[in-house]
């Protein structure tokens, strides 16, 4: 995984971008609304429904450098030609 380090200066003050946040308060009817909408789309998580390709990917990799064999060659991903107009 990567993750991007910055310096202080590169990062904007938030308080520019992000002002009177408190003193809004949201209307009723929008409130229940956005509620039946959580209510509606909220389903039961599954784990059998998810499969981890990171850890099956590097376990392929460790198997692959335990037997001394050449490391798995990686998936190449498919791009659409680009079409000049």
């Amino acid at each position: 995984m990567l993750y991007t380090l910055r310096f202080a200066t590169e990062l904007r003050d938030p308080r520019d971008y992000a002002t009177d946040t408190g003193a809004n308060q949201a209307d009723a009817a929008q409130l229940g609304l956005a509620k039946q909408l959580i209510d509606a789309y909220t389903q039961p998580f599954e784990v059998s429904k998810f499969k981890d390709h990171y850890e099956e990917a590097l376990r392929e990799l460790v198997e692959a450098k335990i037997k001394n064999l050449p490391a798995p060659a990686p998936e190449v991903e498919k791009k659409p030609p680009r079409l000049w107009i």
